[in-house]
This record gives C-alpha cells, structure tokens and sequence, in this order.
C-alpha cells in the first residue's frame, strides 16, 4: 500500500470518530433536558404540597440549567461549525490530491495529502484534549482557594455536588474566574490586594459571628460576641469609606482635568471656530504642510 493510501485511509477513521464524538455530546445535552424536566415536575408537586420554598429553589435550579444547557449548545453549534468547515477543506485537498495524481503530478498529490494530513491531526488533537480533559487539578486549586478566602462557600459547593452536578460545574468555573482575576490583581497591585482579603477576612469574621450570636443562649457570652461584631463591622465600615474617598479624590482629578480642558477650548474659542467652518466649507488655508 503506498503513502498516498494510507493517508486516505487515516483521513476516514478521522472523520468517522468525530461523528462518534458529535453523537456522544448530543447524548450529553438529551440527559441536561430530562434534568431539567425532572426538576420542573418536582417543583410542581412541591408547589402542590403548599412547599412554596423547595418549589422556588426547584426552579431556580431548573433554570440554572436551562441557561446551561443554552449556553452548551451555542457552543456545540460554534464549535460543530468549525469542524464542518474543516472536514470540508480536508475534503477539497483531497479531491485535489486525487486529481493530481491522475495527471501524474505526485510530488504536488503528496504536498495536498500532507496539508490534508496537518488537518486531520488538529483534529484529532483537539478531540483528543476534550476526552482526556481531567478537572481534578482545577477543582482542587478552587478548593484551596475557598478554604483559605471563603471557607463558607465549601459547604454548599459540596451540597451542590450531590444534588445539581451540572450547577457544581458552573460554581467552579465560576470560582476559577475568581480566582484568575485575584492572582492577576496580585501580579500588579499587591497593596490593593492584601487590601481586599483583609476585607474578605473581616466578611467572614462579620457572618460567622451572627451566626455564633444567634446560636448562644447564654447572655453574657452572647453580649460579648454582639461586641466582638460591633468592632469587626466598624473596621469594615472604615475600609468602605476609605475606598469611597479613594474613588472620590480619582474623581476630583478627572473633574479638574475636564475643566481645564473647558477652559483652554473657551480660550481658543475663535480658533477652534475657525477651524472647523475651513474643514465644512472645504477650502483649505493658504499656508499647508504639504503645499
């Protein structure tokens, strides 16, 4: 069997494992939508019962996925646009390599077959990076993440895990969004960003003592955490208004700017006239660069 065929070959088995792989993420988006109508009869019979509450987190729920799903199949339809494209070009060169070799012409046959080849192993490659994609990495830097800024949240990620796995999977990239602009704000601002966790910090304290407060029956301790919240509310309070003066005094120098650029444009009032009535009249000055 010669090159010209084996590459003809593989070009085949290429093509037929992305119908394989199209099938497989049509299967994907048919179990979301039953998901969906699963959730949608169970809010219905919790609205029923008179469980107003489960009913209303039922189809927030089933509208977290819809949103999902819509957004899965933009993507698919993106993406399956893509490949046609290219099956189509791969398609072409051979067609082209075929014909040049009836004529003969089997250096330039090969050179057709080979660009249909590069093809084919992009492809393959980005086939192949969908399949084995592993999120474990990821996941697990989103736990380390909320375990030291936002301890809080890891319960109900968790909760999330067991009952919605689809909305699990839109946390964490939510999360690993979070995550990217933190570290980029880290690489350029340091300041501002020990800043902004030392907020976070005092944010968590804030609601962990509610909840500690709320909880205590004892009415001393329960006094002395009432405190306690008092002084960590008060240090979030200062942040705040400290930002809110930054971003005044920000503001105040982009109003001065402003002004003086008003000021010189009032200065030079018959220029800036006289200019403009040149440019609609279309005459040009006596005196030009290029004149």
């Amino acid at each position: 069997m010669n090159k010209f065929m084996v590459l003809l070959i593989s070009l085949i088995f290429c093509t037929a494992n992305l119908q394989a792989q199209e099938q497989w993420d049509e299967g994907q988006i048919e179990q979301i939508k039953e998901k969906i109508h699963h959730l949608r009869e169970m809010a219905q019979d919790a609205k029923e019962k008179g469980e107003i509450d489960k009913a209303k987190e039922l189809m927030e729920q089933s509208q977290d996925m819809e949103r999902d799903l819509k957004e899965r199949i933009e993507k698919r339809e993106m993406i399956g646009k893509e490949v046609q494209e290219i099956k189509q070009k791969i398609h072409h060169l051979r067609k082209m390599a075929q014909a040049a070799k009836e004529k003969g012409e089997i250096d330039k046959a090969k050179e057709l077959m080979e660009q249909s080849q590069d093809m084919e192993r992009s492809l393959r490659e980005r086939r192949e990076k969908r399949e084995h994609f592993r999120p474990e990495p990821l996941i697990e830097k989103v736990y380390a993440f909320l375990k030291e800024y936002h301890p809080e949240r890891i319960e109900k990620l968790e909760r999330l895990k067991e009952e919605n796995p689809e909305i699990y999977i839109r946390a964490i990239e939510d999360t690993m969004r979070d995550i990217r602009e933190m570290e980029e704000l880290k690489k350029n601002n340091p300041a501002r960003f020990e800043e902004i966790m030392e907020l976070k910090k005092s944010e968590r304290l804030s609601w962990q003592l509610a909840g500690a407060y709320r909880e205590e029956r004892e009415i001393t301790k329960k006094t002395d955490i009432q405190q306690r919240l008092r002084a960590v509310l008060n240090t979030i309070f200062e942040y705040k208004i400290k930002q809110h003066q930054k971003e005044i005094g920000l503001l105040t120098q982009e109003i001065e700017k402003l002004k003086a650029r008003i000021q010189n444009r009032i200065q030079n009032k018959e220029k800036i006239i006289d200019k403009r009535l040149q440019e609609m009249i279309g005459e040009k000055e006596e005196f030009e660069w290029d004149r």
